[in-house]
């Protein structure tokens, strides 16, 4: 990974300074991880001399307060513009970064990605057949998060920042490893020390994510009794025998699936995900995001690859955690969507 990440940087800068403007974006619906990317990714052209500009429209974070207070509280001295802003800044040599993503289909310039000379791709989800591909493509599935990526750029290229910054890249790295419990190696480890050295500040994105009484109990709503229910599936397991040829035998895994009527923003179901995993092997938690779009996320345990589930439904993640979208249908239509990515389920249980 140090030697791609090497490359990374060496083609990351080369296209910079041949670029009028550097404009970096996250997947729709930016959550901490899209945003401490973002705000690293966006010193590099800064140090060389380049215009940087983060788009994020106002619509896209309104469900995220903890987008908006971190926005307000830790990058005030950043460029942020909309869609529209960005399009009007547009010289014909420009570069667009996608950040905690590899599908532009999945962020704002799905209809508008001709206006960009060159087009990069810095992520750490699964790749698929709609994802950007090629020379220009860093995609790194082991790493925890788009921000451990970024800080490790930061790092390598020896980029100065200060505290704001290390506690942006700190709390998209808190947010997709469930408080540095989940999907993170050694190497996110020594980042997330790194950072801390650097003066990120892990006692803020603790308040940030505890919020205020209300917004804290949302997650035990979202998998409440009436919401959630229960299930078994079927799955053939391979497991190899020392000095023999692997045996293969059927396992059975529990799923809890929470559908909650509400709208409800992200981080809340995922916060609700990783509340259900500790009752199943398992956990889909769902909700409108907006009156048109339901977001859907997924953990597992380990023994069950929910990342390679989630391709079939335009999604993607790592092996323990995956998310995607769905739009026009109802919440209904929604679950029986994701339902049918599992080999076949049980009767649904609910414990009321």
């Amino acid at each position: 990974m140090a030697l791609t990440i090497k490359n990374l940087k060496i083609n990351l800068e080369s296209k910079i300074l041949n670029a009028n403007n550097t404009f970096i974006v996250a997947h729709n619906n930016i959550d901490l991880d899209g945003l401490g990317s973002s705000v690293g990714l966006s010193l590099i052209p800064t140090n060389l001399g380049k215009h940087a500009y983060i788009v994020i429209d106002e619509n896209d974070f309104s469900m995220d307060t903890l987008v908006q207070r971190l926005i307000e509280e830790k990058c005030e001295n950043f460029k942020f513009v909309n869609k529209d802003e960005c399009l009007d800044l547009i010289t014909g040599n420009d570069l667009l970064i996608l950040t905690d993503v590899n599908k532009i289909g999945r962020t704002c310039f799905y209809d508008t990605a001709d206006a960009f000379k060159e087009i990069m791709v810095i992520d750490h989800h699964e790749t698929d057949s709609t994802s950007i591909t090629g020379p220009n493509s860093y995609v790194f599935p082991d790493a925890s998060s788009a921000s451990e990526i970024v800080a490790m750029l930061l790092k390598l290229s020896q980029t100065k920042y200060d505290e704001n910054v290390a506690t942006a890249l700190l709390a998209g790295i808190n947010l997709d490893t469930n408080n540095y419990t989940k999907n993170r190696g050694s190497a996110t480890l020594r980042i997330i020390a790194n950072l801390m050295d650097r003066g990120g500040d892990d006692a803020y994105i603790t308040s940030l994510f505890m919020g205020d009484y209300s917004d804290n109990i949302k997650r035990y709503e979202v998998a409440s009794r009436e919401n959630t229910e229960f299930r078994t599936f079927t799955k053939e397991t391979t497991v190899p025998i020392e000095g023999d040829e692997d045996t293969s035998f059927n396992t059975t895994f529990s799923i809890a699936i929470a559908a909650d009527p509400e709208i409800r923003g992200k981080v809340v179901l995922a916060q609700a995900a990783n509340y259900l995993l500790d009752f199943a092997d398992v956990s889909i938690t769902m909700a409108n995001i907006s009156s048109r779009t339901i977001s859907v996320h997924g953990r597992s345990k380990g023994q069950i690859n929910i990342g390679e589930l989630f391709k079939k439904v335009d999604g993607g993640g790592s092996i323990k955690s995956s998310a995607t979208e769905i739009h026009d249908c109802t919440l209904e239509e929604a679950k029986q969507k994701i339902l049918s990515i599992f080999p076949p389920l049980s009767k649904p249980k609910k414990f009321v």
